[in-house]
């Protein structure tokens, strides 16, 4: 009996000590759900939200009123919930300087009398949003999945659709910092369609779903103000991160008015923000979401170009975009319609020709109103038979010469069975002067140069190159441009310099890299995309977003230097390989290229991939290697032989470069200095030119060192000819490795204010290693 009673007690004393082994050391286990809006993991610094001060911000809670949004498990409504975050957001930003709007602060909605549709709502809160010129519009909101799944939850932000420079920045900065601190793993961004923001007018516009509120622990959590006001902490940061990075401002000079009765030039004025300064290289204007030959002039900080004579009546979508040296990016959005008064009679302005001669145009349209066939011969005779001109459409228009002692007077004019008469006027409605912009290589016309006088003007030539000098502009200075050539500076614009025996004026540019890259097609790919983060790093940097930033700049300094680039994204799509594929295939790529951060193709992670047997494909990568090489964080890249589909598929050379993981503590920072972006953009175009020019070219490296009173200048931008932008380090130097011999125009801009520190000099590519530039005044 005793000995029974012993054994139990042994048998209860070992059980126990097993079980307090196993308590003290697990110790307490932390559910799958404490993270959620657990706490805020992110401070920021006190002097951070000064770069909120005077930005103009619109907070757009979502649904309210009659639109009560998701509903929770316990019955809490997302309407409710959006505007507890939202008033959150109104306070804190309030208290940083921020010029704060709310398009609702009670639950209501924008439902006029007798209405229930939701468009009308959207319509209502939308004029409230626009009215104020707002730079940022955020539309809070929380998510619901259908059919209702009580397990997903994750961050959704979506950036404006056909936006993908600054509303896409916007949205990476947000959902950054919500997936640092909310505590939900799985994170999107993504093009959006909605509603408000197709109709948003902001320079970035955002709808940020930031957690499901049919997860029973997240509506448990959102029930409490402090969780409502963690979210709207985190949205400030992103705030803070989006603006910090020297988000420049843009306004709208020319047109004054959205309505023109004749075609003009389109100026924007940029002010930097921050003291940070511009990358020339990024200023664009996009107009129908098509990229337009723009130039961007550092004296008058404006973004110009002209429109063409002949542009057809119709709205018009306009955008301006662009990006600091740090990577904060502006845009501005506006619609312009082109509406000539309605006429029978289609004569359009004469200009001065060539030797004296008066050049008439006239403008031939079928019977729907379209441009006749190019070749349709055309003949005008005078109403006496004494004059008579012939020629044939080109786009609808057809050109005559005439001196100007017999020009003039009414002609019949037959085209193609049409007839009728009109008056061709000597007295030209806007005298010029004609210039021809030449090819200094080739001495070929440069199809659509551009000349640009002062803030306000500018003028656009045709696809022959001739373009005409108002003789308003007679001895101002011209800068002439044109995609693919250096822009030049010519002294004042006068009757007789420069005229050749025709008495035509001929400006001639040189072709950025010689014209390798001239008209060739080139074909970019950022891996990773929307649902893909291709890498995620420990503080939630993605991989995907580092790839589209790198091949952005690929593609603007490659534009600027003449190469028609396809981008097989230019947001956060989620695309599949063989979408990739068909729009590099369909473009007509000469070559392509796959950026990859973050995805390891080795133990290492760095190297340079083509397909096997490929010669081309080898000396691509063989030239992306040595362009590469000492590039942190890849200390060495190697090249190797893969049948991935990309480098399968493509229907011309191709590589793909793995440029390190991005998943490990030393590699993300790195990637996440803007600095790398430049340089790893700038060696790729290098590698691209050497590639094209084969064993004849000739690329020179060329350090350019900004001082100022002796002292480096950290983060001045240095660009060359408008098309290659690189940042001084901390020693005030900034090494370019893909410049070609010549004469360059510089243009140095160092951080501060703009009134100080700005330069433009021409140098000589050839020579000593270093040119410093020193920035006293």
């Amino acid at each position: 009996m005793k000995l029974t009673l012993l054994i139990r007690i042994a048998v209860y004393a070992t059980l126990a000590a097993l079980l307090i082994g196993v308590c003290a050391g697990c110790g307490p286990r932390r559910g799958a759900y404490d993270d959620l809006y657990a706490e805020l993991r992110e401070e920021p610094e006190a002097g951070d939200q000064g770069v909120l001060a005077g930005r103009r911000i619109v907070i757009d809670p979502g649904h309210g009123g009659y639109f009560e949004g998701a509903i929770g498990p316990d019955s809490l409504t997302e309407a409710d919930v959006n505007l507890g975050v939202a008033l959150y957001l109104w306070g804190l930003l309030k208290e940083a300087g921020a010029e704060v709007t709310l398009t609702r602060s009670t639950d209501r909605d924008f439902l006029p009398e007798g209405s229930s549709e939701l468009r009308d709502d959207l319509e209502g809160r939308m004029r409230r949003a626009n009215d104020c010129s707002p730079e940022i519009f955020i539309s809070i909101h929380h998510n619901a999945n259908l059919p209702v799944d009580r397990e997903v939850n994750k961050i959704e932000v979506y950036y404006r659709g056909d936006d993908p420079e600054a509303s896409l920045a916007l949205a990476g900065d947000v959902r950054l910092h919500l997936a640092r601190n909310l505590g939900i793993v799985e994170t999107e961004i993504k093009p959006g369609n909605y509603f408000v923001l197709r109709r948003s007018l902001a320079g970035a516009s955002i709808l940020a779903e930031a957690s499901y509120l049919s997860h029973p622990i997240v509506e448990q959590r959102l029930k409490l103000a402090e969780k409502q006001r963690m979210e709207a902490e985190s949205y400030v940061l992103g705030l803070i991160s989006y603006f910090s990075r020297g988000v420049p401002s843009i306004e709208r000079l020319e047109p004054a008015r959205d309505t023109l009765t004749a075609p003009g030039a389109i100026v924007f004025a940029v002010e930097r923000g921050g003291g940070v300064p511009l990358d020339l290289s990024s200023a664009t204007i996009t107009i129908d979401n098509r990229r337009v030959p723009s130039h961007f002039e550092p004296e008058t900080g404006t973004i110009r170009y002209a429109m063409e004579a002949d542009a057809p009546n119709r709205p018009y979508a306009v955008r301006a975009a662009v990006r600091s040296m740090l990577g904060g990016t502006a845009a501005l959005p506006c619609t312009l319609l082109l509406s000539r008064p309605a006429r029978y009679l289609l004569p359009l302005p004469c200009t001065s020709g060539i030797g004296g001669a008066t050049v008439f145009r006239l403008r031939v349209l079928d019977e729907v109103g379209q441009p006749v066939a190019d070749g349709t011969p055309v003949t005008a005779i005078s109403l006496d038979g004494a004059k008579s001109f012939h020629d044939e459409c080109r786009s609808g228009i057809v050109r005559f010469e005439a001196p100007e002692d017999i020009a003039g007077g009414r002609f019949i004019v037959e085209a193609n069975g049409a007839r009728d008469t009109i008056s061709l006027d000597t007295a030209c409605t806007s005298a010029s002067l004609p210039v021809m912009i030449i090819d200094d290589t080739s001495g070929n016309g440069i199809p659509f140069p551009q000349a640009i006088a002062t803030a306000r003007n500018a003028v656009r030539g045709d696809a022959r190159g001739m373009l005409h000098i108002p003789h308003t502009w007679r001895g101002l200075p011209l800068i002439v441009t044109a995609d693919g050539y250096r822009p030049a500076r010519i002294g004042p614009a006068s009757d007789s310099s420069g005229a050749d025996e025709g008495g035509a004026h001929a400006i001639r540019l040189t072709p950025i890299f010689r014209g390798l890259t001239g008209g060739m097609r080139i074909a970019l790919d950022a891996a990773g995309g929307g649902s893909d983060h291709a890498g995620l790093g420990p503080q939630k940097l993605r991989g995907a977003s580092i790839n589209l930033d790198v091949v952005k700049r690929v593609r603007d300094m490659l534009t600027r230097a003449g190469a028609i680039v396809t981008l097989t994204r230019t947001g956060e799509e989620t695309l599949g390989f063989e979408e990739r594929i068909y729009r590099i295939n369909s473009s007509r790529a000469e070559l392509a290229i796959s950026i990859h951060h973050g995805t390891a193709a080795g133990e290492d992670g760095c190297r340079i991939l083509h397909y096997p047997g490929s010669a081309r494909g080898g000396d691509l990568a063989a030239s992306l290697r040595a362009a590469l090489m000492e590039l942190p964080p890849c200390a060495e890249y190697t090249t190797g032989e893969s049948a991935a589909l990309f480098l399968q598929q493509t229907s011309c050379p191709a590589c793909e470069i793995h440029a390190g993981r991005i998943g490990e503590a030393s590699t993300e920072p790195l990637l996440a200095n803007p600095r790398y972006i430049h340089l790893m953009a700038e060696r790729i175009l290098s590698a691209i030119i050497t590639y094209t020019g084969g064993a004849g070219v000739t690329l020179l490296e060329r350090t350019i060192a900004v001082v100022r009173a002796g002292r480096p200048v950290q983060g001045a931008a240095v660009c060359i000819d408008q098309a290659v932008s690189i940042p001084t380090d901390s020693r005030g130097c900034a090494r370019f490795t893909s410049i070609d011999p010549g004469i360059h125009a510089l243009t140095i801009e160092a951080p501060g204010s703009p009134e100080h520190g700005m330069r433009f000099v021409e140098f000589l590519a050839e020579g000593s290693d270093t040119l410093s530039i020193d920035l006293t005044p």
